[in-house]
């Protein structure tokens, strides 16, 4: 097999958004593992990745695609099991702490946000808004621009989750959660990396010869986190954005063969 469990874990642990995440103390790990172990184990144990994505709620901004990929592949009981699990974990921290923290925490936001929009290092935000937010543009054209990138990714979702294949639509959700996110730092990619990782370890397996411009672009995913720490230049969107038209394009060839070989055995 290539590669073996602990190769995986070292060239993720290697790569420099990992580094950074480390650097800064984040649970950028955490993050990855929940989402990205949810989908992974939602179809063969369905129960255990509903508890990992309604853990994945602790933060919320990186969930709400998942519903919708959830529903795409009719995992229902992954569904049912991610839902009991944020319900629990709602009354646990409402029994522990009082019901008047969700009210305080809703009108924290506003300001929260307003806080980071006079933050100097916004520009290690890979966001849409964001990212056009540092090229100049105006919070009044740059939001429904962000709004109209979520659109686009939960269509992007839904897509790649009806009846595709499941390391692909993994990694889909991943990207497009990134860009339908109008919050994250680069300390909240760790997942991008282990989606990309994944993503190249099944195709290496299924015997898939990768082309030097989709082994270019998958490289620009894994050090684009890195580079906005260097460099002014917002670079996160465009390459998500062809991360996920890319993945997209592949779970389109992914079903046409499906369907050829269905064809053929009908027949």
């Amino acid at each position: 097999k290539w590669p073996a469990a602990p190769a995986m874990a070292a060239a993720l642990l290697l790569t420099p958004t990992a580094i950074l995440t480390i650097m800064e103390g984040q649970s950028g790990f955490l993050a990855a593992g929940l989402l990205v172990g949810g989908i992974r184990r939602a179809k063969a144990r369905p129960v255990l990745g509903g508890i990992l994505l309604g853990l994945l709620t602790y933060k919320p901004q990186l969930g709400p695609l998942v519903p919708l990929a959830l529903l795409a592949a009719g995992w229902w009981r992954c569904a049912a099991s991610a839902s009991l699990t944020t319900v629990a974990l709602v009354t646990l921290s409402s029994a522990a702490f009082g019901w008047a923290i969700w009210p305080v925490w809703i009108g924290s936001l506003p300001g929260y946000q307003a806080w980071f929009s006079d933050l100097k290092n916004t520009r290690l935000m890979p966001t849409v808004s964001v990212s056009l937010g540092v090229l100049g543009v105006p919070p009044i054209v740059a939001e429904p621009i962000q709004w109209s990138a979520a659109a686009v990714a939960a269509a992007t979702t839904w897509r790649c989750f009806r009846d595709g294949c499941p390391t692909l639509a993994m990694a889909a959700l991943v990207g497009a959660t990134c860009l339908a996110n109008p919050h994250a730092f680069f300390y909240d990619l760790p997942m991008l990396d282990a989606a990309v990782v994944l993503l190249v370890t099944q195709r290496l397996r299924d015997g898939v010869n990768l082309a030097l411009p989709e082994l270019l672009l998958f490289l620009a995913v894994l050090l684009f986190p890195s580079l906005m720490v260097i460099i002014t230049m917002p670079l996160g969107p465009l390459i998500l954005g062809l991360f996920v038209a890319r993945l997209t394009a592949l779970q389109s060839q992914h079903r046409a063969r499906a369907a050829v070989t269905s064809g053929s055995l009908a027949s």
